[in-house]
């Protein structure tokens, strides 16, 4: 619904989607990757490649630029020609917004010579020229089926008949497509040179194609889907990352876009134009590094295809550079406004080729504004937004404590407001509390509350600090400058910024023994030790028959493994304790008492078991026993049932259900998929949990078994903490201040 009622609306109106590709175009624009030094120059033709793009497409068509760059012969020419922004074509009814250019490639090519046409998102894995190359046998064109045209070998000459311009503006595609079958044109590609998604198969696939457009690993529409994972996605971000590498940059000041010579000019009116003449020319020697540098009114005259280059020359032209964009109010046809996604990926890759400079966007639309940071995180605090209940202050303060003494920073904590202080930092922001915001270099907030409160209080800072939302009602995960961390069985949507974890924070890595100790001598003296664990029940009290079962099951399970049974159920069972006291009545050593009391020995069932059995929802519990690195085994618990956890199940499952087209293929994310998805995204909506989900995701893992599985299981837990702060720092730029100084006196800053 959103992508195809978003085409048809733009055609209805010019005015329903501000960031289509300006048409300004007659003709595509043509980049030209050249013989490589030092290679003897090809006697064949150039290699023509038509791609199919738009402005929203920058990240994938950076990369399809790269894949051909990678493989290519690099003595032989190609010229890959952009399909993109040309006036003249009623697009807006396209599914797409270049769906029909694909059927004008003769007629750009003068109805002479061969054309490749591939669409934005798809990635070589061979030289295309092997497909430029290949024997036509007569064919107007080739394709995997008569019915998809998404990777073309066109023969123009004899498609001039049934292709052209006009018949892309008077036809719709579906009927271009049924012209050429009639004449007899078509003719089969192998099915290698269009390999969909879940068809890649390694050395045999030529160009793999990610159809599914809520599944394309760089997420070009995010305010279109509510994106998934894809089982290729490592291939087109090993891509990305080694174009990343060679500084990859199809357009260039040496061959800059043909749009380029009008922003040059228009420089020459600036005050400082002739110093950004000279930093944006053509020689790179006479680029000089200063401490600081401000944009304003340049970044939105610059065409798209410049922006990544001119953005490299300003970030390596500075140390810190702060960038203002203004957008327009009312749109036309020749002005558009770039979304933040497009304008945050363009950043991203900026910093990412430099690294060590800090950089702020100030986005304006209007009275409107935006202000996104990036590069280096500043020496500030971790401030420690804490909330007003027990469970996520215990989490915000074992993430906290941990990345302070990670990244060497101190820690400080403010207290999260209520309901109507919320309401207030989202309307006005809340003076003292913004202020300690805005000193800080990261935030941290856990739960609902304090992850809303942080969320408005960094859109109201003027230096915003990174955000680090904890927990399954953190909300919709940050585009950039934050990340959520949540846990794997809370099945919330995958999210490059979503970090998740098995088991949480926390847990401790000693446990408290008892202090009295002899009470227990005889479990002690056994040669073989298990130990239950019992906990609350999911729906509060255990009922009897569930405890007459645990009971003799559990004795039953430590005498097949020769062992000796202690029973730990303190008063947190409710009264489970005295229950299981009675029923084994002297077949076990049972403890039934407080927690804290001295003789409790939950921590020594930790620490000196052979192996675990453990029954009961408790999440401290189930951290617990995990960390104590012993074999472990699970009572199996039903979560708790009720109309509210019903439905939202069904909306869960709704939303990551997939439909099918006539080809197989996944159809894109719509109508009430589409909507159940972007709920659950927003956290308006939670996939049902609790404890029989939390303990399937640990048995698939291999970290446990249930009581009745034979089978002891094979992997042990290792702590999660120290990893998840390294993708916080690793993803928020949150160097140690000691480490930031080491790098600013290599880099002479």
């Amino acid at each position: 619904m959103p992508l195809i009622a978003q085409r048809i609306l733009r055609g209805l109106t010019p005015f329903i989607d501000p960031y289509m590709t300006p048409a300004r175009r007659s003709r595509p624009e043509k980049i030209i990757l050249g013989v490589r030094p030092g290679h003897r120059p090809s006697d064949k033709p150039p290699v023509r490649i038509f791609l199919g793009s738009e402005r929203k497409q920058f990240r994938a068509e950076r990369a399809f630029l790269w894949s051909v760059e990678k493989h290519r012969d690099p003595g032989r020419i190609y010229e890959i020609y952009l399909l993109k922004g040309l006036k003249g074509y009623i697009s807006g009814f396209w599914i797409t917004g270049f769906t029909n250019y694909r059927f004008a490639i003769p007629y750009f090519c003068d109805y002479a010579g061969r054309a490749i046409y591939n669409d934005v998102d798809q990635v070589w894995l061979t030289d295309p020229a092997e497909l430029f190359d290949r024997d036509m046998h007569g064919a107007g064109f080739l394709s995997i089926n008569d019915h998809d045209t998404s990777v073309m070998l066109i023969d123009c000459k004899r498609m001039s008949g049934a292709w052209n311009r006009e018949s892309v503006l008077r036809s719709t595609r579906k009927r271009i497509e049924a012209r050429a079958r009639a004449a007899g044109l078509w003719g089969e590609m192998p099915g290698g040179y269009n390999a969909r998604d879940k068809e890649y198969e390694p050395g045999e696939s030529a160009c793999v194609h990610f159809t599914t457009l809520h599944t394309q690993p760089w997420r070009p529409f995010p305010d279109w889907f509510v994106y998934d994972s894809n089982p290729t996605g490592d291939l087109w971000f090993a891509l990305e990352r080694e174009a990343d590498q060679a500084r990859f940059l199809p357009v260039s000041s040496k061959r800059p876009s043909s749009g380029w010579p009008d922003v040059s000019l228009r420089l020459t009116a600036r005050a400082d134009g002739p110093e950004l003449a000279a930093l944006l020319g053509p020689d790179e020697t006479r680029i000089d590094r200063v401490d600081h540098r401000r944009i304003e009114g340049l970044l939105e005259r610059v065409p798209d295809g410049d922006l990544p280059w001119v953005l490299d020359r300003l970030f390596r032209s500075a140390r810190e550079i702060d960038v203002v964009v203004r957008e327009p109010i009312l749109i036309r046809r020749d002005r558009t406004r770039r979304p933040a996604h497009f304008w945050i990926e363009q950043f991203e890759l900026a910093g990412r080729l430099n690294p060590d400079t800090r950089w702020r966007l100030e986005r304006r639309v209007g009275p409107r504004r935006r202000i996104i940071r990036g590069g280096p995180a500043g020496d500030g605090p971790v401030l420690l937004l804490s909330s007003r209940r027990a469970r996520p202050v215990r989490k915000a303060e074992a993430l906290g404590d941990a990345l302070a003494r990670a990244t060497g920073r101190d820690l400080q904590r403010a207290a999260a407001p209520g309901v109507f202080g919320t309401l207030l930092a989202r309307r006005f922001g809340r003076g003292a509390l913004r202020r300690e915001f805005e000193r800080a270099a990261v935030v941290i907030a856990s739960g609902g509350p304090s992850c809303r409160t942080a969320r408005a209080l960094a859109e109201r800072c003027d230096d915003p600090p990174r955000l680090v939302l904890v927990g399954q009602r953190a909300g919709r995960v940050p585009e950039h400058g934050g990340v959520v961390v949540s846990m794997r069985h809370h099945h919330l949507p995958p999210h490059p910024n979503r970090i998740e974890m098995l088991v949480g924070f926390g847990h401790p890595d000693t446990f408290r023994p008892a202090g009295k100790a002899d009470a227990w001598q005889d479990w002690l003296n056994a040669s073989r030790r298990v130990a239950l664990l019992v906990g609350e029940h999911p729906e509060g009290s255990w009922p009897g028959p569930e405890l007459d079962d645990l009971a003799e099951r559990a004795l039953d399970w430590a005498d097949r493994r020769d062992s000796r049974l202690l029973v730990v159920a303190p008063d947190g069972s409710g009264r489970a304790g005295s229950t299981l006291s009675r029923l084994l009545d002297g077949r076990a050593d049972v403890y039934a008492g407080s927690a804290d009391a001295d003789d409790c020995p939950y921590g020594l069932a930790l620490e000196r078991a052979g192996a675990l059995l453990v029954a009961g929802s408790g999440a401290g519990l189930l951290q617990d026993a995990l960390g104590a690195h012993k074999p472990l085994y699970f009572w199996p618990l039903k979560s708790p049932s009720g109309l509210t956890r019903s439905w939202a199940g069904r909306v869960a499952e709704r939303a990551f259900r997939p439909s099918y087209n006539k080809r197989g293929s996944v159809r894109p994310q719509q109508g009430l998929t589409y909507l159940c998805a972007r709920w659950i995204e927003r956290g308006w909506v939670l996939p049902p949990t609790g404890p029989e989900a939390w303990q399937r995701t640990i048995v698939e893992r291999g970290l446990a078994a249930w009581i009745d599985d034979e089978a002891t299981p094979s992997t042990r837990y290792t702590p999660e903490t120290a990893a998840v702060v390294d993708r916080i720092i690793d993803g928020l730029r949150l160097d140690s201040p000691r480490e930031q100084a080491e790098s600013d006196r290599a880099t002479g800053r």
